[in-house]
């Protein structure tokens, strides 16, 4: 029933399809307290689609202030995702607003993933 939902909302509207790149360089983690993750990914999901980097290893130097754990994950092949989105607009006005949000995750050793922070980012702005 929502499939119907979203083709009426979307009668009369043209369509556009973007190309987005995102490439991940570097990522700074703070943790306070003794924990700190021992693997990190970044995902970035609208819906059920889902892009996820490979896994980074948290670094054997990382700074320690005022019971402040933080590290910096790089990533040294620049790593890419590339995905089509498509856009819908009424005649002549903005874009309607699609949301997609990045997360920062640790990855335990059972294979479930403890949510560390999240952004959302609107494609159109």
């Amino acid at each position: 029933m929502s499939f119907l939902w979203k083709r009426i909302q979307r009668s009369g509207k043209k369509a556009a399809k973007f190309e987005f790149i995102v490439t991940y360089n570097e990522l700074q983690v703070e943790c306070s307290g003794e924990w700190h993750p021992d693997v990190l990914a970044v995902s970035w999901s609208h819906g059920s689609r889902v892009f996820r980097t490979t896994a980074r290893e948290w670094p054997a130097v990382s700074s320690v202030q005022a019971g402040e754990k933080s590290a910096i994950i790089v990533w040294p092949d620049d790593e890419t995702h590339m995905t089509e989105i498509t856009l819908f607009r009424d005649q002549g006005k903005k874009f309607d607003a699609k949301e997609w949000v990045f997360s920062v995750e640790s990855l335990m050793e059972n294979r479930k993933r403890k949510l560390l922070g999240q952004a959302s980012l609107n494609l159109v702005d």
